[in-house]
């Protein structure tokens, strides 16, 4: 998924896991990127442009990813399911 603009983004379509690994790479332009599930952020849940991120988010739960102050932001994030 690229993204470019501030906002809240499903990123995982793994039902039934309770692990996922995210990847976020690209150009952050001074944006802050979190993790949510259900609305909350997630404690381990501040990523950073060029990481990756092993998250904890419970089994069955939508993950999101909050993007703010994203002018000038073009990142593309994946995910992959752990556990």
């Amino acid at each position: 998924m690229n993204i470019t603009a501030d906002g809240d983004y499903h990123i995982n379509a793994n039902i039934g896991l309770s692990k996922s690994v995210v990847y976020l790479t690209g150009t952050a332009g001074g944006a802050t990127f979190t993790l949510k599930v259900q609305g909350v952020a997630l404690t381990d849940g501040v990523i950073t442009a060029d990481s990756q991120t092993q998250v904890n988010h419970g089994k069955d739960q939508r993950l999101m990813l909050n993007v703010t102050g994203g002018s000038g932001t073009d990142v593309n994030v994946s995910v992959s399911g752990v556990s």
